[in-house]
């Protein structure tokens, strides 16, 4: 009895999961495999989108960049959505479409699109409850886990590759009905977004084939992390309009990075823009033969941003202290956004500018930074190299310390006072154990009998959108010690903007190597091929 109910309900999983690609419109089943993968990356950052060419696994060839150009708020959108990622039910993005499900869908769209929905509800519960029994059996992942499963198939021929091309023109124009009701720009809208990306993914494909002569017809893509579910499948959506097929889901940015580690070793990637900042450790698994993200941390307040606050902070407090105490209200009257950028502009040219002296010393370079009040009022403050670097070695050394905090290992400092003394500290209150492993942590160097104080790290990777992965490398370096950096290079470490895309191109490539396998024993034939075989 039991043999036949489980039967009669994997034959519902089996007609869920058709009628789950059945009936729905833009679903993972839209994907099809009209080619050859081409091994191609492209992430998307906080504030750009870069596409590279894998030539091997350890060759790379960078096919262009994107950043939002004049009109494009795509970074405004990517900073919405992470002000409000902490939000419940996710962050709030207008959907456009909706207004469109009512008025214009046949009444056997929307059924057909309920009917998808609840297919798809029963699969997926059903694949959780079956698991334990089936999953000995070869066919029960491919169905219910078909997106996690490679199975590349053989290219289409002419007649399917007909019917795909019309069904994907098909998709082309039902899709921009968006657009047909004009939105705001700077509103968060599904459309916005989409075209937003659209755009860099357009520039991308032109600098790809101007440059390089080849055009992106395929990819794997990585997105910020904050970007994940339904937000995240916006970013297939643009690549359908680009014409760019997607093999799979978009991957967050850090996991993907950790495609390019060297070895097996454990890593720190750091993923750093102008307001956020994680890190993240990740280990090797031996059965997946990759690595994996086991822990992170948020220091989003280590923000690119936090070294222009502080900067300004300081030179506004030298120009109080020459002011009297009246004139000190005037900084509520500035106009915050525009203040941080003059103290970045400020900020590149001491010290990136090329107009200095040769003999004048990094510290005793200086430039202005003109403030302007909502009144109108002007302030000239002043800002030195020595307030750059008081500031940047601050913020190294609070990095750093942020950094071996989350690497520490509870462990260690037991394993130090195991011995005649272990019995004694353990039987004082707790408040004074922690002081005494605190007392042993920071004045005892690691002894012999004990590992290390912090977790056994081989390498690192810092994905960095602004201009400071020089001192993030230091504070890393700070942290962990020079001795753990052993395979970690500058050549992992340097190209800090395109190392997520690196590694998205490696898993293009692993597409690829499976597509090639599956076509050793097939060929496409010719015309004159076809019409023997059909005399």
């Amino acid at each position: 009895m039991r043999s036949t109910f489980v039967f009669l309900l994997f034959t519902v999983i089996c007609l869920a999961c058709l009628l789950s690609l059945g009936a729905c419109g833009f679903e993972r089943g839209d994907r099809y495999w009209s080619g050859k993968p081409q091994p191609i990356g492209i992430d998307f950052s906080s504030t750009c989108a870069f596409a590279v060419y894998a030539d091997s696994p350890s060759n790379f060839t960078t096919l262009g960049f994107a950043c939002p150009g004049p009109g494009n708020h795509y970074s405004q959108y990517v900073y919405d959505i992470f002000s409000q990622r902490g939000r419940l039910g996710g962050p709030v993005i207008i959907d456009d479409d909706a207004q469109w499900a009512s008025e214009s869908d046949p009444w056997y769209t929307q059924a057909s699109d309920q009917a998808s929905a609840w297919a798809g509800s029963l699969l997926s519960h059903s694949c959780r409850k079956l698991l334990p029994l089936f999953q000995k059996f070869q066919a029960f992942p491919e169905i219910c886990f078909r997106d996690e499963v490679y199975s590349p198939k053989p290219p289409k021929s002419k007649y399917q590759n007909l019917k795909s091309h019309s069904r994907m023109t098909r998709l082309l124009s039902s899709m921009p009905r968006w657009f047909r009701t004009p939105q705001s720009p700077t509103l968060l809208t599904k459309s916005n977004f989409i075209m937003a990306i659209v755009d860099l993914l357009e520039e991308v494909k032109r600098m790809s084939l101007s440059e390089h002569n080849i055009t992106i017809t395929s990819a794997v893509i990585s997105r910020p992390s904050w970007t994940y579910n339904d937000i995240g499948d916006l970013f297939n959506e643009a690549c359908l309009l680009a014409n760019i097929e997607v093999w799979e889901q978009p991957h967050n940015r850090v996991d993907i990075a950790s495609k390019t580690l060297k070895g097996h070793g454990p890593a720190i990637i750091i993923d750093h823009g102008h307001y956020h900042m994680d890190v993240h450790l990740s280990t090797w698994d031996d059965r997946d033969n990759q690595h994996y993200g086991r822990e992170s941390i948020g220091l989003d307040h280590f923000g690119g941003s936090y070294i222009l606050e502080t900067l300004l902070q300081r030179i506004i407090g030298v120009f109080n202290s020459n002011v009297t105490e009246s004139e000190r209200n005037w900084t509520r009257d500035i106009h915050f956004p525009n203040a941080i950028r003059q103290v970045h502009d400020a900020r590149m040219q001491i010290r990136y500018g090329r107009n200095w002296p040769e003999d004048l010393e990094f510290q005793n370079r200086s430039t202005s930074v003109n403030l302007t009040s909502s009144t109108g009022l002007l302030r000239v403050l002043n800002m030195t190299g020595q307030d750059i670097w008081d500031v940047e070695r601050k913020y190294v050394e609070e990095v750093s310390a942020s950094i071996q905090e989350f690497v520490f290992r509870p462990e260690a400092p037991w394993e130090y006072h195991q011995g005649p003394d272990f019995e004694e500290i353990t039987s004082l209150p707790s408040d004074k154990q922690q002081a005494i492993l605190a007392n042993t942590v920071n004045n005892v160097p690691t002894p012999a009998s004990t590992r290390s104080w912090t977790k056994e790290i081989s390498s690192f990777i810092i994905l960095d959108s602004t201009t400071d992965v020089g001192l993030l490398t230091h504070a890393v370096q700070e942290a962990l010690g020079l001795n753990n950096r052993t395979t970690s290079n500058d050549e992992v470490c340097v190209p800090s903007l395109e190392i997520a895309a690196r590694g998205a191109a490696l898993r293009a490539l692993d597409w690829l190597t499976y597509w090639d396998a599956e076509q050793q024993d097939w060929y496409e034939m010719d015309d004159d091929e076809e019409d023997y075989y059909d005399e």
